[in-house]
């Protein structure tokens, strides 16, 4: 109940209404339309909302059981984050770059992007990118 259109969901019905009383449909129908179209595209949104809560819960979530293996000893100490970016022509300006890029499992700044710093995925709403746990390996002994 509480959650309203974002702009161009509400872009989307003004048009559609527009377009409505262009082609002649009577009003009491246009309503009822109207109403109609309104009714899916918050629905639309409360799902995506919805998502994205999720999302940012589960990444959140692993990122904490990381922390804590690392702290009880069950992962090894060179092991790091890996952000993975989704690659197709949907990937967005700010993901992209970050594909590969590596973040410590305790640093809560996460990854630095032309955004800021991002804890990790995702990134915005719609994300598709996630991250993975890698061991980069002892490191060179002199």
């Amino acid at each position: 109940r509480t959650v309203g259109l974002d702009p161009r969901s509400q872009n989307a019905l003004n048009n559609y209404e527009k377009k409505l009383i262009a082609d002649g449909v009577p009003l009491a129908k246009r309503q009822r339309m109207v109403a109609r179209y309104a009714k899916t595209l918050k629905a639309r949104r409360v799902k995506t909302i919805a998502n994205n809560e999720r999302a940012m819960a589960f990444a959140e979530g692993q990122r904490a059981a990381w922390r804590r293996m690392k702290s009880m000893g069950e992962l090894s100490p060179y092991a790091v984050r890996v952000w993975r970016t989704a690659k197709d022509e949907r990937t967005c300006k700010v993901c992209g770059p970050l594909n590969g890029r590596r973040a410590s499992i305790d640093d809560m700044r996460g990854y630095n992007s032309i955004a800021g710093f991002i804890p990790g995925p995702p990134a915005h709403v719609n994300c598709r990118c996630r991250e993975e746990l890698v061991d980069r390996g002892t490191p060179e002994v002199p």
